[in-house]
């Protein structure tokens, strides 16, 4: 890895990220591609269908989170390299605190997803 800069992992990990989110939107139970439910479906038919698919049900939080955490670490490395004293260096930090709080937000609901 000495020959790859921080911006390039940076760079790599914001693709790798909105990849893996991608694929945890397709394959998380009651979503688009595993036992699709209708904007009407009542709880006990989305624990039903996340019962019905407990490997997906553990594997998508995971590979979410692990996800986000890219995101984060890519958005986290765009800050460090466009640091500077403009306006533009302080909307970037603002998008990055706000992208920190969604990160904990959806971590939070793919766990109660787990829980569920």
């Amino acid at each position: 890895m000495a020959g790859m800069s921080a911006s390039r992992i940076g760079g790599f990990s914001l693709a790798l990220g909105a990849i893996l989110g991608l694929v945890v939107m397709l394959i998380r139970p009651g979503s688009l591609l595993i036992e699709p439910l209708g904007r009407g479906a009542t709880l006990l038919e989305r624990v039903r269908a996340l019962a019905d698919n407990a490997a997906f049900t553990h594997i998508s939080p995971l590979l979410g989170a692990f996800g986000l955490l890219l995101l984060l670490f890519g958005f986290f490395t765009v800050r460090r390299a466009m640091s500077g004293r403009d306006a533009s260096d302080a909307f970037t930090r603002f998008g990055v605190l706000l992208l920190t709080f969604a990160v904990i937000a959806l971590a939070s609901t793919y766990g109660m997803n787990h829980t569920l």
